[in-house]
């Protein structure tokens, strides 16, 4: 059985009463069913699907270092900006969102 998918690229979810994370504290959102990680990294928001290609760890208990983030479970690398795999053992990038705030609402929108 597939698990609950993303819109397709230019999907356009709106989060309101949202509350802009911290630098270096990633916040778990769900968005249609999906786990989802926004980072405040140097003033700007990125947004990750918060499991990791590899075995699902949580993307959004990892570390950020730079402009990236280490999952918790087996050290796979992940960009930030893109979702792509810096370090493996994740063969596949996450999905990545344009992220935004207007307002208090959170856009997130798939690239």
């Amino acid at each position: 059985m597939a698990g609950p998918s993303l819109p397709r690229p230019g999907g356009v979810h709106r989060l309101d009463a949202f509350t802009e994370p911290p630098p270096g504290e990633p916040i778990r959102v769900d968005v249609d069913g999906i786990s989802v990680a926004v980072y405040n990294h140097d003033g700007h928001l990125y947004a990750l699907e918060s499991r990791c290609t590899h075995q699902g760890g949580p993307l959004d208990e990892g570390e950020v270092s730079g402009a990236s983030v280490t999952c918790p479970w087996h050290g796979s690398v992940f960009a930030l900006a893109t979702g792509q795999v810096e370090r493996g053992p994740a063969t596949r990038p996450v999905r990545a969102f344009g992220a935004r705030m207007e307002g208090t609402t959170l856009v997130l929108e798939e690239r």
